[in-house]
């Protein structure tokens, strides 16, 4: 109002021609995401060459490929794609991998070969939630036979002196574990310390009231160094991976999962080796066997998972009389998966249950699992019939 210029906007103009120069140069040479984002905006739509150069990147060819397609669609084997696990020696694949991939190949190449996965969240402060629960118990146990395994696998000494032996690596291994996980309020950490307490002399008295026998190791490693490669059904997957315990009893290698939570008897629709819940357990059975030369143990393998349920109780899921049929079982489970590894296809379950806690359902939608569950019950030969097979109740004893 005074006339006077405002030194502010003297400022501004007199860098007015320096900034439009800046930027006309920029739209011109664009350096860096940045740039070329606000070249799009402001000057010219066309996209960067990095972002078109490659067919991962091919946004035409993208656009493409989101229109409806055929539940059971694969990706082709021309297409790019990440290397694929169990394939390759370069990247072996784990038993929980092919737990998941049996599960739900749609949901095994989300988390597995996308790198996709649910959002952490802040852990519970007034328990340990199941999987925390579960990597302590797994720890304690872990050192508690390192230390002691050999002894307690021959009976040395009184179960009451490995009980107290045991509580000492359990306190140790908690303290230690809350320095990740807090909890608040020490009746939260005594609720915690019993509770361990009572899973860990639970397996204790399971174990101990076993036959005798040689303790070979815990956490034992099979294709780490190397790759294991098991053949079956004309295909052979790359796999490695470590097992919780493996003690030889009564003249047979005895492996063993530790789990927690709900136990699964051998009972009803599960009596039979079921894949799903079986493959790790018939994997390391597979290992064992294959393996049993170089680790000095017997080619005839047993195989369990011993459920300690955090209060007390140890249940079984056994293959000990039949071990037979959970490894004949296993190698078409194996032969399925390479199969459809092989073919790059990755169809979501047909079980709605099985959409209840996965992280992706959103994306795949409510009629998944029934658009999959009738395209695959017209499919006769290849990868996906093995699927149908497994998912749909026909898979043959013999696979």
């Amino acid at each position: 109002s005074s006339g006077v210029p405002d030194a502010a906007a003297l400022r501004r103009d007199h860098f007015q021609p320096a900034a439009e120069a800046a930027a006309a140069f920029r739209a011109v040479h664009p350096v860096g995401d940045a740039a070329w984002l606000d070249r799009l905006a402001r000057v010219d739509p066309a996209l960067p060459p990095a972002w078109v150069g490659a067919p991962a990147q091919d946004l035409a060819r993208i656009a493409a490929l989101r229109t409806p397609a055929d539940p059971l669609a694969s990706c082709g084997a021309g297409e790019p794609f990440p290397l694929v696990p169990g394939l390759d020696p370069a990247r072996p694949i784990s038993a929980s991998a092919l737990q998941q991939l049996l599960q739900c190949p749609r949901m095994f190449l989300m988390r597995r070969i996308l790198g996709w996965d649910e959002a952490a969240a802040a852990p519970s402060l007034r328990e340990l939630d199941p999987p925390a629960f579960g990597t302590l118990l797994h720890r304690v146990a872990e050192t508690f036979y390192r230390e002691h395994g050999a002894a307690f696998a021959a009976r040395q000494g009184t179960l009451e002196r490995w009980h107290a032996l045991a509580q000492a690596v359990a306190d140790r291994e908690l303290e230690a574990f809350l320095g990740e996980v807090p909890l608040v309020g020490e009746g939260v950490r005594r609720k915690e310390r019993e509770r361990l307490g009572d899973a860990l002399r639970a397996f204790l008295e399971y174990d101990w009231a076993g036959p005798a026998g040689r303790f070979h190791g815990v956490e034992v490693p099979f294709g780490v160094a190397a790759p294991l490669a098991l053949e079956a059904g004309g295909a052979t997957l790359h796999v490695r991976g470590f097992i919780d315990r493996v003690d030889v009893r009564q003249g047979a290698t005895l492996v063993r999962d530790l789990k927690t939570g709900r136990a699964h008897p051998r009972a009803g629709r599960e009596a039979g080796p079921t894949a799903f819940r079986d493959i790790q357990l018939g994997l390391y059975q597979l290992a064992a066997g294959k393996l049993a030369s170089a680790w000095g143990t017997p080619a005839t393998v047993q195989a369990a998972y011993a459920y300690a349920s955090g209060w007390g109780e140890v249940e079984e899921r056994a293959f000990r009389g039949d071990a037979g049929a959970l490894e004949a079982r296993t190698r078409g489970w194996i032969a399925t998966a390479a199969h459809l590894l092989a073919a790059r296809a990755f169809p979501p379950s047909v079980d709605e249950g099985d959409c209840g806690y996965c992280p992706f359902h959103v994306l795949c939608g409510d009629e998944a699992t029934r658009r999959a569950r009738e395209a695959l019950a017209g499919v006769r030969d290849g990868p996906l019939a093995r699927f149908a097979a497994l998912q749909l109740g026909d898979e043959e004893e013999d696979a």
